[in-house]
């Protein structure tokens, strides 16, 4: 009898082990699968495979961070608050945790009433402050700064110098950043000339998407349709970028300018090379653009 109740103990504890690996083996094919769509941009999908883990494996770091990063991309900010304050809670020493905890507050106190965003702004400031100090590199945070500088009142540290300060910073780590931020903080201070200057070194330096499209973005506030086709055509001739040529295409049907050559741009937009989504605002461009 004995035996037989050892042998029967001996299968229990085996049958629930087996059932453990299935598990974790599960859940790990589960959490790379997040990872591939949230790769793909496919936030929501991401999220509803990683929530089910999360509630199971409470502790595991890769699926918090994961999860935060998912519900940062839904714009569920209290959310990612709770998720990466855990991890800042586990890992207070590490630099990516605090600039992502810094910058969900900051997104959840832009949304709250003023006087919990007041209250909630020394966090905010702690954090990506931290950030910079714990990686000398680390451009997220600094970027954060500046934007955070720029929108502030004035009576609570909101001031151009503070901004430039880390603008400065991010030029000294990469050259086309801190072009990209100096423009930044010029733009919002309505200093055209001083961002022109600034937002064209970054186009000299990076020759990116991205530093056309802000170029392009300071001509329209500029009300200067004409430099903004030029820069888009430029950019489009040096990296060939999708958004460009979605950009071009709307600006054409905005100013009723350059049609034809937004239609040749849009045909040459790869289907396979954009989602379902974009395919279908291609399709309405053209239409119009044909019109």
């Amino acid at each position: 009898m004995l035996i037989i109740f050892i042998q029967k103990k001996l299968l229990l504890l085996l049958g629930t082990a087996l059932l453990f690996s299935v598990d974790l083996i599960v859940a790990q094919n589960n959490l790379e699968n997040a990872k591939e769509l949230y790769d793909a941009a496919q936030y929501e999908a991401a999220k509803d495979l990683l929530e089910p883990i999360r509630a199971k494996q409470e502790n595991d770091t890769a699926v918090q961070s994961l999860l935060g990063s998912v519900y940062a991309k839904l714009e569920l900010w209290e959310k990612a608050v709770d998720e990466v304050e855990v991890l800042v809670d586990k890992y207070p020493d590490n630099a990516e945790y605090n600039f992502r905890y810094g910058g969900a507050l900051g997104m959840v106190a832009k949304q709250a009433n003023k006087f919990t965003a007041l209250m909630m702004l020394d966090d905010v400031k702690f954090h990506l402050k931290k950030a910079t100090r714990l990686d000398k590199d680390h451009i997220n945070s600094r970027w954060a700064l500046v934007q955070l500088y720029v929108e502030l009142p004035s009576i609570i540290g909101g001031t151009k110098a503070n901004a430039m300060q880390y603008a400065d910073e991010l030029a000294d780590i990469s050259p086309v950043d801190g072009a990209l931020a100096r423009g930044f903080v010029e733009r919002a201070e309505e200093n055209y000339q001083a961002a022109e200057k600034y937002l064209k070194q970054a186009v000299d330096i990076g020759r990116s998407a991205t530093t056309y499209t802000k170029l392009t973005e300071l001509y329209l506030e500029m009300e200067l349709p004409e430099k903004a086709f030029a820069t888009l055509q430029e950019g489009i001739g040096q990296t060939k970028a999708t958004a460009l040529k979605i950009k071009f295409a709307e600006m054409a049907n905005k100013y009723d300018k350059n049609k034809a050559k937004a239609v040749a741009y849009l045909k040459d937009i790869s289907a396979k090379d954009i989602d379902a989504k974009l395919q279908n605002k291609v399709k309405k461009l053209l239409a119009r653009s044909r019109s």
